[in-house]
């Protein structure tokens, strides 16, 4: 039995709403399929992505050098649109809006500063 407010990385890894109220799942990988096809199998279970772009934390850079995070953080920054990494109450608010809004299914958002338009 799924719940009904669940949250499915690319990677498998599935976490509940109260879970997902405080941590952010960052999908791997090509995630532009998964969500169609498992809202279609799981309907009326409201299924949704979020592939976010490079996000401002520490816990995806244990044992990295800060100089090796500043280095990736530029990168990015001169690669998305916005010009800047996002912050972590950015990603956040994707996730908050794909639990409490109950008519949006079968999408995937990209809060990546427009990196995907390039």
């Amino acid at each position: 039995m799924y719940a009904k407010n669940r949250i499915q990385c690319a990677d498998g890894n599935v976490i509940s709403q109260l879970y997902a109220k405080n941590r952010i799942q960052c999908a791997e990988g090509n995630v532009n399929k998964p969500a169609p096809i498992h809202m279609l199998e799981l309907a009326p279970i409201r299924v949704n992505v979020i592939s976010p772009g490079t996000i401002h934390t520490n816990f995806n850079w244990v044992g990295a050098e800060q100089e090796t995070r500043d280095k990736s953080y530029d990168e990015y920054t001169n690669m998305n649109i916005l010009g800047r990494v996002g912050h972590a109450d950015e990603a956040t608010h994707t996730t908050i809006y794909l639990m409490t809004n109950k008519y949006t299914t079968g999408n995937t958002l990209f809060p990546d500063g427009g990196f995907i338009l390039r």
